[in-house]
């Protein structure tokens, strides 16, 4: 649960939600989906000691939502760093989890481009996992 305090990260997207001349609904939506991320994020890291089943359910959530994130609000927020830190801290065996995090550094540029930014602002997710080279 200790990995959840990450999550205060999101707190300067969220308030970008407000002003901008944006709409009530756009806002509200924004921050229904954020919060949904952020649950999303805590039952993913939470389940490592779960069933696969349990495991893959919160992952696919947090990776769904990682991607409306990305094409809906024009911009990655974020997000992306969050899914790959919970393949690296959820997945089993670490072997797989590195694939499943290249798998999500590939997600992140794609979205980064298809929502209208010629090139990715930052460099791809890196799991806690990943060795340093």
């Amino acid at each position: 649960m200790f990995s959840g305090v990450w999550l205060l990260y999101l707190i300067q997207p969220a308030a970008g939600l407000f002003g901008h001349h944006h709409s009530w609904a756009y806002s509200g939506g924004g921050l229904a989906i954020l919060a949904a991320f952020c649950v999303a994020y805590i039952y993913a890291v939470s389940s490592w000691e779960r069933s696969a089943a349990q495991t893959l359910a919160g992952f696919g959530a947090l990776f769904a939502l990682a991607v409306v994130i990305s094409l809906i609000f024009h911009g990655n927020n974020g997000s992306w760093i969050f899914v790959a830190s919970a393949a690296g801290l959820s997945i089993r065996p670490p072997r797989v989890a590195l694939r499943v995090v290249g798998a999500v550094g590939a997600c992140y540029i794609v979205t980064s481009l298809a929502s209208g930014s010629s090139t990715p602002t930052s460099p791809p997710p890196r799991s806690p996992r990943a060795p340093a080279r």
